[in-house]
């Protein structure tokens, strides 16, 4: 552990730590502050070695909380100006918990993307790979260059350590630092919630990402997600799988000193929902609120499945296979400036069954026909546009072999509002519809048609019906549709 030395020995050459001194002991018990990372770590444990140029980490455990640090090794440098460098290697932390401490600690252009990510529940964090350096960075748009491995011969005898002091701090200045950082690492889900636009629920599975933190703003991010399973704004999800990834800061052009907020890019998005297949693109703007744009395409979802998650009740029935897209954003509200949601979408069944819809029993009570089988849908078809809280059904056709209905309206996204035009056909007279000449059309079918108006009054839906003196558009769109069926 270096030269022995007397004290009477004459000081002929001057006592270099970085030379002269080398140690290594284990440790057990201290707390820590990393500077690079300034979060108290307690029940230190591992071995240290100091070699005059380095200090070397290894199998060093701890403890944040309730949240147990393990890590393989780590190799420390301390340069001029208070300059720390780090290279980190598996790092594992369970149980995450991102706790104000930790957030504080995070740099400033990180911080807001992982607050917004609203994490929380069981999950473990793995990170592989781990560069930090405290020094200043490169603007937004420069080139991004290496983390610098620098050479021992650059070191000065700066450090806590080669000072003598003890090593309970990597602290060199008490100035703010926004360090500049690499990661490649992993999070685990095990039932975890996060938010990105969309609440997530009950997560199980992985996110797999690396990217640069240049101590001024974000530089390039990619990686991959998988899902087992979960639930995405309520609905159960399973096998998701997706790549993202997110282009460097930028300057605001229309804000200068300002960045651009982050904007994760997802390509390549597939899954499962209800037996189907979903697959589609996205958009998620790390903004302050969080805005998205979602295009999604479903197909061979199970109306059987829908049914049992809705709880629609033992006499409901609903078979067979529903395909859809669906394309939803968040946007400026006009008005208020606020973000809402808006979008646009489509449903169709082809071939099912469509049995006692809770909502639809009432309407059949009103035309005196009985259920069950003789008042059943085979084809149903929908258009529907989202603005807010309301979404606004354009057309709702509903086909059957003793009863078509079409039909338009407005709900609210709680159904406290319902507002819906219900037009009725028989059988019969659709088929004498299909069968006579356009223009003697209005005499054969007018006296059969009805409108029922649908309204949410003090609370329950009220069905009000109208005989329709003549035939209007909608029953036009019901008898082209059926047309096309034959």
């Amino acid at each position: 552990m270096g030269r022995d030395r007397s004290a009477t020995e004459p000081s002929e050459v001057p006592f270099n730590p970085a030379t002269d001194l080398k140690l290594a002991f284990h440790f057990e018990g201290p707390s820590v502050t990393p500077d690079f990372f300034p979060v108290v770590i307690d029940r230190l444990a591992g071995r240290l070695k100091y070699d005059g140029t380095q200090v070397k980490l290894e199998h060093f455990s701890g403890m944040h909380g309730d949240a147990k640090l393990k890590l393989n090794a780590a190799d420390v440098r301390f340069y001029d100006g208070g300059q720390v460098w780090a290279n980190i290697g598996k790092l594992e932390i369970a149980p995450l918990i991102i706790d104000e401490e930790i957030l504080n600690a995070l740099p400033s252009g990180l911080r807001r993307g992982v607050k917004e990510m609203n994490l929380s529940g069981p999950a473990e964090l793995m990170l592989n790979h781990l560069v930090v350096l405290t020094t200043k960075a490169g603007k937004p748009g420069d080139e991004p260059r290496a983390l610098p491995k620098l050479p021992p011969t650059a070191m000065r005898n700066t450090s806590p350590i080669a000072r003598g002091q003890a090593p309970d701090s990597f602290s060199q200045t008490n100035e703010p630092v926004d360090p500049d950082v690499f990661w490649n690492g992993e999070l685990r889900l095990m039932g975890a919630s996060f938010d990105i636009g969309v609440p997530c629920e009950q997560a199980a599975g992985k996110l797999a990402i690396s990217g640069r933190y240049h101590g001024t703003h974000l530089g390039k991010v990619a990686g991959n997600l998988w899902l087992d399973r979960a639930l995405i704004a309520q609905h159960p999800v399973t096998a998701v799988k997706a790549t993202f990834d997110a282009d460097p800061q930028t300057t605001n052009p229309s804000k200068p000193g300002e960045l651009l907020p982050v904007a994760f890019k997802f390509t390549d998005l597939t899954g499962s929902l209800f037996r189907g297949t979903v697959g589609g693109t996205g958009r998620v703007v790390l903004s302050d609120p969080v805005r998205y744009r979602l295009a999604l395409t479903a197909t061979d979802v199970r109306l059987e499945e829908i049914a049992q998650h809705h709880n629609l009740g033992k006499g409901v029935k609903l078979e067979g296979a529903a395909q859809g897209n669906i394309l939803i954003e968040t946007v400026p509200d006009p008005r208020t400036g606020a973000m809402m949601i808006e979008g646009y979408g489509k449903a169709d069944v082809d071939r099912g069954h469509i049995l006692n819809l809770p909502v639809m029993m009432p309407l059949l009570k009103t035309l005196k026909l009985q259920a069950p089988d003789k008042t059943a849908f085979e084809e149903a078809h929908a258009t529907f546009t989202i603005r807010g809280d309301r979404v606004r059904v354009e057309h709702l056709d509903l086909l059957g072999s003793a009863i078509s209905l079409g039909g338009s309206g407005e709900i609210d996204m709680a159904g406290d509002y319902v507002k819906f035009d219900f037009y009725t056909i028989l059988s019969q007279t659709l088929q004498r519809w299909l069968t006579t000449p356009f223009g003697d059309v209005t005499a054969a079918v007018s006296e059969k048609l009805f409108k029922i108006e649908v309204v949410r009054k003090d609370g329950e839906l009220k069905y009000e019906p109208r005989i329709v003196p003549f035939v209007t558009a909608p029953f036009r769109a019901i008898a082209d549709r059926m047309k096309v069926r034959k």
